[in-house]
């Protein structure tokens, strides 16, 4: 399957809205852990409750350093014999360090799948239709959920995740059966996507990137997923004393929002932004969306943090209305 052009950015970006687009996400990082320790040496160095996970199931969670900063951010999917950590590009190592620094007499094995599986992002309305079409085995319907499944002769993992609206999937298999698998989807139709199309379609989503929107800087409350994931009553864990502390406080001093740039103006990642002579926040990533409009996630403080605040950034053309949207962006 030849992807798009970037230049056809639009029609990918008209597939995802109405039919079906497949783009080869082949650099995610994938741990996978082993062992019948995994699920209490796991819980006890993120934010969210691992041992209540079955098979089949899934979260969003947070890693932390002993003073709270964060060190990653990762869907954590939950298989009959392992527990798979996902996460953004270029993650896999930092993670297996953190990790393997904390592994001391656990009966766990920490392997790096990166290199060994691949990641093919199908997402649109149509996907769900597709995937009922294609695949051989029980379709996850909640988000972060997962199955083991078969797709003609191809054994794959198939998982939810909040990447995209609406519907995704995301279907990890061998790395060598990846063109056979894009051959299988080409046949129903569906659109080649690009990695521009991804960001755009993550950012409208309102789903964070670690090392892009994220870094060792941030707190776990300061990016708004504490539903998603922070489970506040599920015990001690690497920096659980901070992000406790945070919540009996009730609020941080900043947090990650969308941003909607109506003006013809192009702002680029670390622009400032501003309430009038006071910056107030930093743009994170930007995309164009759909309608030719540039949308962002970046951090505000908190006061300048509700949906439809105005506030401005400098660029190349003037100065660039800011508008603080809800995530996902509309």
């Amino acid at each position: 399957m030849n992807p798009l052009p970037e230049s056809n950015l639009r029609d990918a970006l008209q597939a995802l809205s109405s039919q079906a687009l497949v783009i080869d996400l082949a650099d995610r990082a994938q741990l996978e852990l082993t062992g019948a320790d995994r699920a209490k040496f796991l819980q006890n160095l993120c934010t969210n409750d691992i041992l209540s996970l079955a098979p089949g199931e899934g979260c969003e969670a947070f890693f932390c350093n002993a003073q709270g900063k964060l060190v990653g951010y990762a869907f954590i999917f939950c298989r009959p014999h392992s527990l798979v950590v996902e996460s953004a590009p270029h993650q896999a190592a930092p993670l297996f360090q953190h990790l393997d620094r904390y592994l001391i007499r656990e009966e766990v094995e920490i392997h790096d799948r990166s290199h060994e599986w691949n990641e093919i992002l199908l997402a649109g309305p149509q996907a769900a239709a597709v995937v009922q079409a294609v695949v051989q085995g029980d379709i996850p319907t909640d988000m972060l959920g997962s199955s083991e499944c078969m797709l003609s002769n191809i054994r794959l993992q198939l998982r939810r995740t909040p990447f995209t609206i609406p519907t995704n999937f995301i279907l990890s298999v061998a790395r060598d059966q990846t063109a056979d698998l894009l051959g299988v989807l080409e046949s129903h139709n569906v659109s080649p996507g690009t990695s521009i199309a991804f960001e755009a379609a993550r950012i409208q989503a309102g789903c964070p990137f670690y090392g892009l929107d994220i870094s060792d800087t941030n707190l776990p409350q300061e990016i708004d997923r504490n539903t998603q994931a922070i489970h506040f009553q599920k015990g001690c864990y690497l920096g659980q004393e901070t992000v406790a502390r945070i919540d009996a406080l009730g609020h941080v001093n900043q947090q990650l929002v969308g941003l909607s740039l109506t003006s013809d103006h192009q702002l680029e990642p670390h622009t400032a932004i501003f309430s009038g002579e006071k910056q107030v926040g930093t743009i994170k990533s930007t995309a164009t969306i759909l309608d030719n409009r540039l949308i962002a996630l970046g951090f505000v403080r908190r006061e300048h943090a509700r949906a439809g605040t105005l506030l401005s950034s400098p660029s190349a053309n003037g100065t660039a209305d800011v508008t603080v949207t809800d995530l996902p962006i509309a």
